[in-house]
């Protein structure tokens, strides 16, 4: 693997991980979109309006959902993105691995996607780990340091620590995954991965 995560750097993968299909099964999934793991990026501290509750309350697994009146908004006004999401799929997961064996840090991916052009997005803001932002569908335009990168499907960009970005979507819907490598000594996921074959 190519990629350093302690410089600025363009590159591309031939890997294609994830897809406006796949992302529509997990908005779909009502517990994968609690209030924890989804949240629209136009909002600082999104506060739920209401529990999700099924009528027979021993279904409901999880009662920090949000209703899908909610996320239907978020969705048509604002940037979203999901977290916790490096075992959504085989392919996501086993990346996820291999950034884990090449720097030795705990990844996880993070999905970002926008429905509509000229939604809101995060503005220029810096994290204290690297990361890799990797578009899967549509054009995006980041910022990284004094540097602009415009990114197609399977570019991606790396952003070491601390270097203040902004990402901002070009086209009518984006998709991408930001793979982030956490500091230090850290727990790693579990990446066997279930096979019913």
């Amino acid at each position: 693997m190519e990629i350093d995560i302690n410089k600025i750097h363009q590159g591309t993968l031939a890997e294609d991980l994830f897809s406006f299909v796949e992302l529509e099964n997990l908005i779909n999934l009502k517990p994968f979109v609690n209030i924890n793991r989804f949240k629209p990026t136009s909002f600082d501290n999104p506060k739920i309006t209401k529990e999700y509750k099924w009528p027979i309350p021993i279904w409901c697994s999880d009662r920090n959902i949000w209703p899908v009146k909610e996320v239907k908004t978020f969705i048509n006004e604002s940037a979203c993105y999901l977290s916790d999401c490096s075992r959504v799929n085989k392919k996501i997961n086993l990346f996820c691995k291999k950034l884990e064996e090449t720097f030795k840090k705990p990844v996880d991916c993070h999905i970002y996607f926008s429905l509509k052009k000229n939604t809101k997005s995060y503005d220029l803001h810096n994290d204290n780990y690297a990361t890799l932002i990797l578009a899967q569908e549509g054009e995006i335009k980041a910022t990284v340091g004094d540097q602009i990168f415009y990114l197609k499907k399977g570019e991606y960009v790396c952003i070491p620590p601390k270097i203040y970005h902004k990402v901002e979507h070009l086209s009518e819907k984006r998709l991408s995954l930001s793979f982030v490598l956490f500091e230090g000594e850290g727990n790693f996921e579990e990446r066997d991965w279930i096979n019913f074959n």
